[in-house]
């Protein structure tokens, strides 16, 4: 929920995930003339998703020891560095957040 709160005031945008891991969820939205994307990844294997941008300006990533994790779960902002040439790295049991 905290990262999702990126979204409000925006506009959602149509997007499509072919991914056949039902525990791995992706969103697209424009803000303030951002495009944003949210990736959520609640398998135990790291993700790689393909998305229209080849860098990002922002990036924030919330993270934990597992998926029911209640503590020890951070949100951080970070160096722009899960996005490479089109493709979005996803840790296990994490979300990623990226803004163009």
């Amino acid at each position: 929920m905290l990262l999702a709160r990126a979204f409000v005031g925006g506009t959602l945008v149509r997007s499509t995930l072919e991914c056949g891991n039902d525990k791995v969820r992706a969103y697209a939205g424009r803000k303030a003339g951002f495009l944003l994307v949210l990736v959520v990844n609640k398998s135990a294997q790291a993700v790689e998703i393909n998305v229209p941008m080849r860098s990002a300006g922002q990036q924030w990533l919330l993270s934990g020891p597992a998926i029911e994790a209640k503590q020890d779960v951070t949100v951080a902002r970070t160096e722009a560095t899960a996005l490479q040439d089109g493709v979005l790295h996803v840790s296990p049991h994490s979300a990623v957040l990226i803004g163009v």
